[in-house]
């Protein structure tokens, strides 16, 4: 490995270091390079395997970028000036598996931008000013995780990830200006397990969106103002273990069929009471965080509705007393413990809550 980062280097000598150095690392972030400098790095196509340019001042990706470096496997040009990719920028790069364009300029993606890159696995585009993508842009990839959240994408076509449709695991598309999802939208990518839309601007989503996405373990909707049937929405995602409706505008905690839920986000919004049918099918919740909510007082009677109950957290609330009353919480784990039928659990008996009084 040879690190140069945290220097002032602006540009690298064609003969830099020889040819007899073999460098599978090259770290040459935070300095001052405005070019990825090509011909310098072919002196290393023997051995070279990754790249880090992060933190530079790079505005543009030429057509064979990084010129014959078959066995590069990772290029990081996070946080440059990046604002134009050529089409062919990684073309021949057989070996590569992650590339972060993150916290750039990019604002558009050409056709087969990633064309024939069979082994890439991980592709990070987060913070850029991508408007919207074609399928042909992922063509012959492999792409398991692909980060697309702070841009500007406002409509996501229906085909749109149809390349990766059986390599796809996590997709994040927080934090763009999508408003509306088709209910095909995910019919290609089966195999999804993590999902991301917060911070958009959906309002409703058709109640069988995920009907085709039945893996899913991981799913935020957060800040979305959404007006949707959560009912008949989340029917289809039985293995979801982890749900976040932070800020979605919500009165009340909706009924959720989801039983192997065990993580539920519901903070940021105006619910006032924690109703029984809307936990009773949380068997495996463990974390339930309920802050910033209009809550005035604990609720006594949902506890013994989630007995793997583990952390709660109810602050920044309007809650004006805080201790639990003779049939609260704390009574009802005074009586699991003494009924325990394996009392060498009973340990794990003991909860952790927060809680924030306001006089």
């Amino acid at each position: 490995m040879l690190n140069l980062s945290h220097n002032e280097i602006r540009n690298i000598e064609n003969g830099f270091m020889g040819n007899e150095v073999h460098i599978k690392t090259l770290d040459l972030s935070h300095n001052q390079l405005q070019q990825v400098p090509v011909e310098s790095l072919q002196n290393f196509v023997d051995s070279l395997k990754n790249i880090n340019l992060g933190f530079n001042s790079i505005g543009k990706l030429e057509r064979t970028a990084l010129g014959n470096l078959v066995l590069l496997e990772t290029f990081n040009v996070e946080h440059n000036h990046i604002s134009k990719m050529e089409r062919k920028a990684f073309h021949n790069l057989p070996s590569l598996q992650i590339i972060n364009l993150s916290f750039n300029k990019i604002d558009q993606l050409q056709t087969d931008q990633f064309k024939n890159l069979d082994n890439l696995r991980i592709l990070d585009l987060s913070h850029n000013k991508i408007r919207s993508f074609s399928k042909e842009i992922f063509q012959n990839t492999r792409i398991e995780l692909l980060k697309l959240s702070n841009n500007q994408i406002v409509v996501i076509p229906n085909n749109a990830l149809g390349e990766v449709g059986y390599t796809l695991r996590t997709l994040d598309l927080s934090e763009n200006l999508i408003e509306h999802i088709d209910s095909t939208m995910f019919q290609e990518i089966p195999f999804l397990t993590k999902l991301n839309l917060a911070n958009n601007k959906l309002t409703i989503l058709p109640d069988n969106v995920f009907a085709n996405v039945g893996n899913l373990i991981s799913l935020d909707l957060g800040y979305n103002p959404l007006r949707s049937n959560f009912k008949e929405l989340f029917h289809y995602l039985e293995k979801l273990g982890k749900l976040s409706l932070a800020g979605t505008r919500l009165s009340e905690i909706p009924m959720l069929p989801l039983p192997n839920l065990t993580f539920l986000n519901i903070s940021d919004n105006s619910v006032q009471k924690v109703y029984v049918n809307s936990i009773e099918q949380l068997a495996k919740l463990r974390t339930l965080v309920l802050s910033r909510n209009q809550i005035s007082q604990v609720p006594n009677n949902i506890w013994m509705y989630m007995p793997q109950l583990k952390t709660l957290d109810i602050s920044s609330n309007p809650i004006k007393v805080s201790f639990f009353p003779q049939t609260s919480l704390v009574h009802y784990y005074l009586f699991m413990s003494t009924h325990s039928q394996n009392p060498q659990n009973d340990s794990k008996l003991a909860r952790k809550f927060s809680l924030t009084k306001k006089i």
